[in-house]
Parts: structure tokens; C-alpha cells; sequence
């Protein structure tokens, strides 16, 4: 079934509208208002019909306003608005049409009556609900009600009601919401019985039989006499601005700093590492755990932190931002965790100037501008008829000891790559034993995630500066390359690192992409 939505729009940017008091002033029109004010186009506009010698709603419509009676709207949109006047309460009298005669005939004089005037709320933008199903005849039906919709609230409200204009960041009905879990805004809606009600209001206020002369005679004590507000069912809906959802990417955003040299490969993790022990300096003391790595005693640091990162012209062409940095010979790429806080955050950017200079024994590198950009988005997407697999650059450092051997066989560099790829991970995982047995579940929980080590060999070199830059105690470094599958572990774009040194230059995962036909002469 399609959607019904409906938005309120007052060309004067102004609501003015009193709750059933007459004097308190409402702050926005509510579903119950707008559910009287089809009521009425339903009763006196275009589609009312006559019934003996008065126009009545039809059929049709009280069958669809009863539909909506029995189903609140599922979202909502309030857009920014404010009182008018916040000053000194302000008040007006003025003639309420009746009669003062208690000093006699003689004396009989037009009464005022002092009133609140509510100034109204100042509206920037238009009023929203939306049905998410809602039958055909239904949704026709109210659309022509809301044509003859003229004001939503006092007759100095006027609204033009539309059915063909979506809501922009709608506030979502909240499921077991009540007024002791203060979840969201109230706001009334009709509940079931509600047409009738206003049905059998009319009637009593405008009853077939007329008064006669007499007891419709001028009387010098009478006093206003307005309609009487009908004894409605009515509800409070609770709405709230939907979670945006959770993020699966271990970094969401990248600040990327085009580097004007070029830095050789086995440069690059000390290169980084300068780059962190620089970023922490300028931060000095209030830098953030997350970004220097060091938690106070007790906490249990997350599973990932800002990563640095430093890639050369050739990975570069392989992101979403090559178009910018085709003539770039190298970039640092500062990697921002999932979850990292907006105080952090800016924090971090605000230590990142356009034009940096980082200095080692080997030289001194500068950067030449900074680009903040999506890390779920950080690759290309990959090709028609290609299979995506990833490899470590430079390579991967295991960040534990061999494991014992027990019914799954013995520990491999395979079992290495999964626990690296589990701990980047470990938040999602749900593995709380530690040790040999959390080692073991988690990278059982990594293999079901679909992911696969297609290939592993030692790096032969020496000089493990180039690949690790602190390792535990008593652990030996060991770099290796390996080629991986990620199955549903992360989307094909995202950016990922792992090992020991994912945070300071080692283990970016870097796409490889290779057509169909010769992939699939590697098993899997």
C-alpha cells in the first residue's frame, strides 16, 4: 500500500492555535487538530453531501477519517519554531456580544471581558505526518479533504495542507513509549470513536428541532455561550528522531594529507611513527586517549584508535579520491575510529594544519593540504565481472605467540591473519574469554563471517623496523604477507588495517582485484 503524507504549511509563518482551555497556547498543531480539520472539509467543503437540509460529511469520507482514527501516524516532522513574543503576557478587551443588565433595563450596557492574547508561534518551515500504509481509496479521499482544509488552529492561522510534498528528517513513532520513559515528544492524536464523537457534538449543537421564539428571547444575564468541546478519545503518541544507524566500518572517516616526496616502503612505519609522536606533541596535554593510545588505568581501550597511515602514488590510485590526488607522490592518511567523539574529533583537526613539517634523522617530509573523506567509501568500487581480495602493505605483523595445538590442528599463519582481523573487530565479535580459548573463538567467529585466507609466505627481511614498531614483551616479530577474502566482515570500500601495527603504518589492507575467470582458478 502507498504512503499518506501530509504537510501543513502557513503562509504566514505563523501558528496560533489554544488548547481546549481557549487560553493556553499550543505550540504546534497536533494530529488531533489536523484530524478535526479534515473533519470539518469532510462536514462543510466540497465533498459534503446534504443531509435533510444541511451539508454532512459523506460516507466515503467518515470511512477514511475512521481508518485514521485507528492508525496514528507512523512519523512526523516539526520544523524549528519559537514564540513569537516572550515578553509580558498581553491582553485585550473587547466586546464578547452579551449584555450587562444588573442595574435594570435602564443600565443595560455592551459587556467587555479582558482576554489573554496568545501571540502564536513563528514557524520556519512546514508541519508533517506520514502514513506508511495506507489504502488507496483512503489516501484519495483525504487528498481531496485537504484541499478545502483553509486554517489549522484560530481563523488568523490560515494552512495550506498538502499530500504531495515528502518530510525531511521525519521524527519516527517510538514503539513502548509512555510518559514515565520520556522517550520523545508527546503529541495527541485521535483514538478510536473520535469521528463519532465530533458527529454526535455536531448534533447536539445544531439539533433538527429549533428553539422556539421564547426560549430563544434576549435575556439581560446571559453570558457567552460557546460550543461545547466534545469529550473525544485521545492519545499521546510518542515520536523521537531515529538512531542513525550504526556504522560497520572499524574507521568511518580518513583525513588525507598529500605529502610533496615521495617515501620509500621500508620507511614508511618509522615515517608514521614520527608522524603520531608529532601529532601528540602539538595536542600536549589534553591529547585523547584515542588518539595517543594511552587509557587510564582500569578502562578497557576499544578495539580500534586513530590510525596513521602513509600511502604511495600507485595505492592512491586505487581510492574514491583519486581524481584529487593523480599528481601526488605520497599522502598521510589519519584514520578516524567508529565511535570516535566530535570533541576528539576536532580536537584532531584542529592539530592537522594545511602545511606540515615532519621531521627525522633522514630528512624532513611536508604536506601540502588536507582533505577529510569518507572511510566506508574510501576504495573504488570495484569492477563489472572482478573479484576483490586484499593484501597487507607492507605486510602483517602477528600479534601473539604460536597457539597450542587442539582439534582444529595446529596454529598458522592463517590463524594469525584471523585473529588480527577478529581483534579489529572485537567489539562486534561478543568473545569475552581471553587467552588461548578467546583466541581460538574469535577466529572461529571471524571464519564465519565468510572470511578467507587464500595465501600466506614469510617476509624474509631483517629489518622489522620497516614492519613492526613495538611488539609485547618476549614476542618475536614475524611479518607476513598474506591475500584475504573478507566475505560479509566489511563492504567492499571500506578502509581496514591489522596487526600489530595497524595503527602506525602497517597492515593497511590494500584491494586486488582480478577478473572472474583467473580468480577462480585460486580455491577458496
Amino acid at each position: 500500500m502507498p504512503a499518506l503524507t501530509i504537510t501543513a504549511r502557513f503562509p504566514l509563518g505563523i501558528f496560533l492555535g489554544h488548547a481546549a482551555d481557549g487560553v493556553s497556547r499550543d505550540h504546534f498543531p497536533t494530529t488531533k487538530r489536523l484530524h478535526g480539520a479534515l473533519m470539518q472539509s469532510a462536514g462543510k467543503g466540497g465533498s459534503a453531501v446534504v443531509k435533510e437540509g444541511d451539508l454532512r460529511p459523506s460516507e466515503d469520507s467518515l470511512a477514511a477519517l475512521e481508518w485514521l482514527e485507528n492508525k496514528s501516524p507512523d512519523a512526523i516532522q516539526h520544523p524549528e519554531h519559537c514564540s513569537v513574543h516572550r515578553g509580558m503576557e498581553i491582553a485585550a478587551y473587547r466586546a464578547e456580544g452579551t449584555f450587562d443588565g444588573t442595574g435594570g433595563k435602564a443600565s443595560l450596557r455592551d459587556k467587555k471581558a479582558r482576554k489573554r492574547i496568545a501571540s502564536g508561534e513563528a514557524v520556519a518551515g512546514a508541519f508533517g505526518w506520514q502514513w506508511d500504509d495506507v489504502p488507496e481509496t483512503v489516501r484519495d479521499v483525504v487528498t481531496r479533504l485537504c484541499e478545502d482544509v483553509v486554517c489549522l488552529g484560530e481563523g488568523e492561522s490560515p494552512v495550506v495542507l498538502s499530500t504531495e510534498i515528502p518530510l525531511v528528517s521525519p521524527l519516527r513513532q517510538v514503539a513502548g513509549a509512555g510518559q514515565f520513559t520520556q522517550r520523545g515528544i508527546s503529541v495527541q492524536s485521535p483514538g478510536p470513536g473520535f469521528v463519532r464523537s465530533l458527529e454526535d457534538a455536531y448534533d447536539t449543537a445544531n439539533p433538527r428541532k429549533r428553539p422556539s421564539m421564547a426560549a430563544d428571547g434576549f435575556s439581560g444575564s446571559q453570558r457567552p455561550a460557546p460550543s461545547p468541546v466534545p469529550d473525544t478519545p485521545v492519545r499521546n503518541i510518542y515520536y523521537a528522531m531515529p538512531a542513525p544507524a550504526t556504522a560497520t566500518a572499524p574507521w568511518t572517516r580518513a583525513i588525507v594529507l598529500p605529502v610533496r616526496q615521495r617515501v620509500e616502503q621500508h620507511a614508511r612505519v618509522p615515517w608514521c611513527v614520527t608522524f603520531h609522536r608529532m601529532l601528540a606533541q602539538r595536542l600536549g596535554d589534553d591529547a585523547p586517549p584515542v588518539i595517543t593510545g594511552s587509557y587510564a588505568s582500569g578502562l578497557v581501550p576499544p578495539a580500534n584508535r586513530v590510525a596513521i597511515h602513509l600511502l604511495d602514488q600507485s595505492v592512491l590510485r586505487l581510492t574514491a579520491e583519486a581524481h584529487r590526488l593523480v599528481d601526488t607522490p605520497s599522502a598521510f592518511v589519519v584514520l578516524l575510529p567508529n565511535g570516535m567523539s566530535p570533541t576528539d574529533s576536532a580536537a584532531l583537526w584542529s592539530a592537522l594544519s594545511d602545511h606540515l613539517r615532519i621531521y627525522r634523522r633522514e630528512g624532513v617530509l611536508e604536506t601540502d593540504g588536507r582533505a577529510l573523506v569518507s572511510g566506508e567509501a574510501f576504495w573504488t568500487e570495484p569492477g563489472a565481472d572482478v573479484v576483490r581480495s586484499w593484501v597487507a602493505v607492507p605486510a602483517l605483523v602477528a600479534e601473539t605467540r604460536r597457539q597450542p595445538t587442539d582439534e582444529r590442528g595446529a596454529w598458522t599463519l592463517s590463524d594469525a591473519a584471523l585473529l588480527s582481523l577478529g581483534f579489529v573487530f572485537r567489539d562486534r565479535a561478543g568473545v569475552h574469554h581471553r587467552g588461548t580459548r578467546g583466541y581460538r573463538e574469535l577466529t572461529d567467529w571471524v571464519r564465519q563471517q565468510g572470511t578467507k585466507v587464500l595465501e600466506t609466505h614469510i617476509v624474509p627481511d631483517s629489518d622489522v623496523a620497516a614492519y613492526a614498531h613495538k611488539l609485547p614483551k618476549g614476542l618475536v616479530t614475524q611479518a607476513y604477507r598474506a591475500r584475504l577474502d573478507l566475505g560479509r566482515l566489511a563492504s567492499e570500500t571500506a578502509v581496514l588495517a591489522a596487526g600489530q601495527s595497524r595503527h602506525v603504518g602497517g597492515g593497511l589492507l590494500v584491494p586486488v582485484d582480478l577478473p572472474s575467470d583467473i580468480e577462480g582458478a585460486w580455491p577458496r
